[in-house]
């Protein structure tokens, strides 16, 4: 049995975002997230299940995989060099195993979230994508939608499972976790390139299972972001909501994602007058 100091947080090599769509829509999801993120698609792989987006420069961070049955929905995928030790961690934390295929390890948080777990060999890089498009966008966070009777065991459980600097934001439904290296300056080219973002949702969310989204930084600038929502409802995407610091939207098959007023070289929030 791997035994394990549940004190600590894992060693994350790199976190993949990863999207789940019904097989009769993942390759229109596809070939919208390539088109939105600048990138291409890789070749697929297990008869069609699973493909990459490779970014012009660094390492991928999108994957898309096709399933049988259940919602479109976003998962992070977490990459480490010794797997086991990894789910003895989680589950030394309340998480537990709902399966697995070769190489990798499905889970499910104490909350119900999924997750993933799987290697990362030596010599697959650090570097993190460019931000990319006209304006400029950047994939740089995950946000975990937590319903108030589970926020707080799933929020302990990212916190510790991760071991990253746990801020709490303007807004106190919302905290980052986020990895070494992201702060007030300009971003590391290497290393984990997304934080999570714990987000605790409403009374009227009560009783749900968590789920997650995907955010692109944007920029600050109303007019900036407003361009970068256009070229996205070019690409096939639909606007479900406005604010005034980030803009709510469905891709083709219905995922959720944001495009937000973090700037996307630095994933810095602009100050408040």
């Amino acid at each position: 049995m791997t035994s394990v100091d549940a004190t600590s947080g894992l060693h994350l090599r790199w976190v993949d975002v990863s999207l789940d769509v019904p097989r009769a829509d993942v390759r229109r999801a596809a070939g919208f997230w390539a088109a939105a993120t600048g990138g291409h698609l890789s070749p697929w792989r297990d008869d069609g299940r699973f493909v990459t987006v490779v970014p012009p420069a660094g390492r991928p961070v999108l994957r898309l995989q096709a399933v049988d049955d259940g919602p479109v929905g976003w998962h992070p995928d977490l990459r480490v060099g010794d797997p086991e030790r990894a789910v003895a961690h989680a589950r030394a934390r309340g998480a537990r195993v709902v399966g697995r295929r070769p190489g990798v390890v499905v889970l499910a948080t104490p909350g119900g979230q999924p997750l993933c777990v799987t290697g990362d060999g030596e010599g697959t890089g650090d570097a993190r994508p460019d931000p990319t498009g006209e304006p400029p966008t950047r994939v740089d966070q995950l946000a975990l939608d937590l319903p108030p009777d589970r926020a707080e065991v799933d929020a302990a459980f990212w916190a510790g499972l991760t071991g990253w600097e746990r801020v709490v934001g303007r807004r106190p439904e919302l905290a980052v976790l986020r990895p070494e290296g992201f702060g007030a300056g300009p971003a590391p080219q290497r290393g984990v390139p997304v934080r999570l973002l714990l987000h605790s949702l409403g009374e009227d969310e009560r009783g749900r299972a968590p789920w997650a989204h995907l955010d692109l930084a944007a920029g600050s600038d109303p007019a900036v972001r407003r361009r970068a929502v256009a070229a996205h409802v070019a690409l096939g995407a639909t606007v479900v909501r406005d604010t005034p610091g980030w803009t709510v939207l469905v891709d083709p098959v219905g995922a959720t994602y944001c495009l937000t007023g973090r700037d996307p070289l630095t994933g810095a929030v602009a100050p408040v007058p």
